[in-house]
C-alpha cells in the first residue's frame, strides 16, 4: 500500500501519464490526473475505451 500511495503522489505531481491496468480484468487501477491536459481524454473516457474490445488499450492487455 505504501508503494501505490508512493507512485500516486509522484504521477500527480509529474506531468507525465502514469496508469495501472488489471490486465486479468481489464479494470483501471490508476490514471494520472495529467491525462486530460495532455491529451484531451478524462479518465472516463480512457476507462470506457478499456471495455471496448477493439480498443488499443485493450489489445495490451491481451498481450
Amino acid at each position: 500500500a505504501e508503494l501505490a500511495e508512493q507512485f500516486r503522489v509522484i504521477a500527480e505531481i509529474g506531468g507525465d501519464i502514469a496508469f495501472s491496468i488489471d490486465c486479468a480484468s481489464g479494470a483501471l487501477r490508476y490514471l494520472s490526473p495529467a491525462i486530460e491536459q495532455l491529451l484531451g481524454y478524462s479518465p472516463a473516457d480512457i476507462a470506457a475505451q478499456l471495455g471496448d474490445p477493439g480498443s488499443a488499450l485493450a489489445a495490451l492487455c491481451a498481450g
